[in-house]
């Protein structure tokens, strides 16, 4: 599901806002050289042997045709939603590159909100993720009718706000049945005022013990983001997370990993050794 205005041109989504959103399915190949917690990509048209690219795109008619391609699965549904400064392309071909390395029998579901994709759309891009927050809300409820497998809500950086404001549309709606159908929620790298993230699960009807943050001391994109915001408190980074898991919360300390991208602000997809952590942990339920 994207919220992202479609472009005449090999984008396919720009970084303007749609109406409505608009749903599909997209296939990623992904290269023979490709090595975990990488993606391999160019700026010049891309070779199959080298990068990843795009093999194919099917826009469905409505929603309901996503609702019949993820009922015929069967299998535990994962909804990503990525963060700030990401294109329609970094943002998908970083969920494919996850989904190879994870190697997990799931059904992907990846939310593009408007992103402008740029360093400099920050207000943008928060306006933008605020914007996608119902129509996030809509598909949760559509995939509580879709199976019985239940759904890991996974957001990244300003994503966690798309995810967090999308749990409190259904909690204020009061859909029990979309909320119960989220088995887990994992924030990584959050992008949240700490204190404005304690004020949103007051009004969220979600058990605090199924929602994992990951968080990293020494993120360099979230120190950014707090002068950029004026408070140098982020709940991904410098926040209180003792007090996190007094309140129930499982949190995920990264800042000794060492091998993942170099400003350590999406460990859990470009580490190694994370992603071969998890790749041999128990399947989800």
């Amino acid at each position: 599901m994207t919220t992202r205005a479609a472009v005449a041109d090999d984008r396919l989504f720009g970084e303007d806002r749609a109406a409505t959103p608009t749903f599909g399915e997209i296939n990623i190949g992904i290269p023979p050289i490709h090595q975990p917690g990488q993606v391999e990509t160019t700026d010049g048209v891309p070779d199959p042997a080298r990068h990843f690219y795009n093999a194919g795109v099917m826009r469905y008619a409505d929603a309901r045709a996503l609702k019949r391609a993820v009922s015929t699965e069967g299998r535990p549904t994962v909804v990503f939603v990525h963060g700030y400064n990401n294109t329609f392309a970094e943002s998908t071909f970083r969920f494919a590159q996850i989904l190879n390395d994870l190697d997990r029998d799931i059904t992907p579901v990846h939310v593009s909100w408007a992103s402008r994709g740029s360093s400099g759309g920050y207000v943008y891009d928060r306006d933008s993720a605020l914007i996608a927050r119902d129509d996030l809300a809509d598909l949760l409820v559509l995939l509580a009718t879709s199976n019985d497998n239940g759904v890991t809500l996974a957001a990244h950086s300003m994503g966690s706000l798309v995810a967090v404001e999308a749990l409190i549309q259904l909690s204020k709606r009061r859909e029990a049945a979309a909320l119960s159908n989220v088995n887990r929620v994992l924030l990584v790298a959050p992008d949240l005022d700490g204190d404005l993230f304690t004020d949103q699960m007051a009004q969220v009807a979600y058990p605090t013990d199924q929602i994992f943050i990951a968080v990293n001391q020494g993120d360099r994109a979230l120190a950014l983001s707090g002068r950029i915001t004026g408070n140098q408190s982020r709940l991904g980074r410098d926040f209180d997370t003792d007090q996190l898991e007094q309140d129930g919360y499982r949190v995920v300390d990264l800042s000794e990993i060492d091998d993942g991208d170099v400003g350590g602000h999406f460990l859990l997809a470009s580490s190694p050794t994370l992603l071969g952590f998890l790749s041999a942990l128990q399947p989800l339920e």
